[in-house]
């Protein structure tokens, strides 16, 4: 039952993976430190998904906007691993992925958060730079 997909790795150490959320092609970066999944505010827009505010705000040092709101990705797909229905955090991600990749071709969409990598029991395989995900 294990899906496995190809992690991409920057000069900066950072770690991406293809996904697409609802069927819009974007990166996600891999960041075993945020709490959930979160999704650039501006990309979620862009795909006119609703969103609910929270009272939740995030302590990440390097955002301006903390506020957090919710919204519900239909098809979230990491590779060919995918989740019906997953409810996402949503927020302003400038401070934390910079402009160029934002505007990206595919652009990065968010972050791959702790809550789905250890729900979906992830394994990161840095030798091989593959993820890997099961139900």
């Amino acid at each position: 039952g294990w899906k496995n997909m190809p992690i991409r790795e920057t000069k900066g150490w950072n770690l991406y993976v293809d996904s697409k959320l609802n069927g819009k092609s974007a990166q996600l970066m891999i960041d075993t430190g945020a709490f959930t999944t979160l999704i650039h505010r501006p990309f979620v827009r862009e795909m006119q998904l609703k969103t609910r505010d929270t009272p939740y705000t995030s302590g990440a040092v390097n955002l301006d906007e903390r506020g957090l709101q919710l919204a519900i990705i239909r098809r979230f797909a990491v590779g060919p691993f995918l989740v019906r229905g997953k409810e996402v955090g949503v927020m302003n991600l400038d401070g934390l992925i910079h402009g160029d990749l934002l505007k990206g071709e595919p652009p990065v969409a968010g972050l791959l958060g702790s809550e789905f990598l250890h729900r979906n029991n992830a394994i990161i395989d840095f030798g091989t730079r593959t993820l890997y995900l099961k139900l």
